[in-house]
């Protein structure tokens, strides 16, 4: 009778632990369990056979701290457990739907899980709602199913992209997930082109990266900007014309013996959003090279003066302090004028240096050029 129950206590603790193995596997988005009811046996299982198990491998242990440890996992299930209580009816769903589904059937409108459509070997394709997105996933959404054991399936969404003609329809509904090979590409540089279009918007310059190639250096009035921020690759996403006949995002105007400004807004990843370049310089006579810096980047405003000859850069969406880098005399950058042609209006250079925000950070501007019309 006592190996009986010696037999039974052993059989009991291993389940718990594969149970309760199994429960944290399946915490993984993707892998879940073939059936509902299967979800909810192991779940109650690992909690009902906790204090049993648990103590089981405790006593049988002869490191101290195992053992204590061995203790506390029970207590702590339970009170996981019982913390979706706090949230009163939606916990109790909550906890019924984690517990006691006991739903046999795969299919179902209940359960999220739609009937097969699409069938590739052992996989299928199906609607089902997302785990841990079932508020914002009412209708469902399409995924591949594979079965990974007798108990547990990996789920990923079909994506963007429409799947093709080698899996096997099994519901016609599932003809609209399928395209030929050709329109499979058609559609993936469809949606490419979509998101170039995005990243040429200013209301999306969350899109643009920081590793965008940099614009050639050439000198055609290109409408093109860029340069290297602290290493990370700027360049305008703007180039069609406006109705002055210069490029969008791009301020330029120029005067022999007069003014030079250039201003120029590129976008950024969140949470800057936006970065502002202007170049400015109080007499400007044609080709060569320039130095550019005022006396502090405390100094640093919009409005013209006679100490207005700076690069600088406007960071919308950071701190204050933070959000203007300007040159500095005593470090001032370089400005090179490579082409300027009055009759075409076109003006190319090069720029670099080292900007200073008010308080005392710096910001290293190198490979800039510009490329544009007036």
């Amino acid at each position: 009778m006592l190996k009986v129950r010696a037999l039974v206590l052993a059989m009991g603790a291993w389940l718990w632990v594969a149970c309760l193995a199994l429960t944290l596997l399946t915490c993984l988005p993707q892998l879940d369990f073939r059936v509902v009811a299967h979800r909810s046996l192991v779940h109650s299982t690992a909690w009902l056979l906790a204090f049993s198990g648990a103590g089981y491998f405790a006593t049988r242990t002869t490191n101290s701290a195992l053992g204590a440890l061995l203790r506390w996992i029970p207590r702590v299930q339970w009170v996981l457990a019982a913390l979706p209580l706090l949230m009163l009816w939606y916990g109790l769903f909550f906890l019924y739907s984690f517990f006691l589904d006991f739903n046999v059937t795969k299919e179902g409108f209940e359960s999220g899980i739609g009937s097969p459509l699409l069938r590739r070997g052992s996989a299928v394709v199906r609607y089902q709602r997302i785990r841990w997105q079932s508020e914002s996933d009412i209708n469902g959404t399409a995924v591949i199913v594979r079965p990974v054991t007798q108990l547990l399936e990996w789920v990923t969404p079909v994506g963007p992209y429409k799947l093709d003609s080698t899996w096997t329809v099994l519901d016609p509904y599932g003809r609209t997930l399928i395209s030929s090979r050709y329109e499979q590409v058609a559609q993936q540089r469809k949606f490419e082109h979509y998101l170039g279009r995005l990243q040429a918007s200013a209301d999306s310059a969350n899109l643009v990266r920081d590793a965008l190639p940099l614009p050639a250096a050439t000198q055609l009035g290109t409408g093109t900007i860029g340069y290297a921020a602290n290493g990370k690759n700027r360049q305008n996403r703007l180039t069609g014309r406006n109705d002055q006949g210069g490029t969008d995002g791009i301020d330029v105007h120029a005067r022999l013996n007069g003014p030079l400004g250039l201003d120029a807004n590129l976008g950024l990843p969140a949470p800057n959003n936006t970065e502002w370049l202007t170049i400015a310089l109080t007499n400007f006579h044609g080709l060569g090279t320039y130095y550019l810096g005022r006396r502090s980047p405390l100094d640093a405003s919009f409005m013209p003066t006679a100490d207005a000859n700076y690069l600088q850069l406007t960071r919308l969406g950071t701190d204050e302090k933070n959000r203007i880098y300007m040159s500095v005399a005593a470090q001032p950058a370089r400005l090179t004028i490579t082409h300027f042609n009055a009759k075409q209006n076109i003006i190319a250079g090069t720029f670099e240096g080292t900007l200073h925000s008010i308080s005392g950070d710096t910001l290293r501007i190198s490979q800039g050029r510009f490329d544009v019309t007036l």
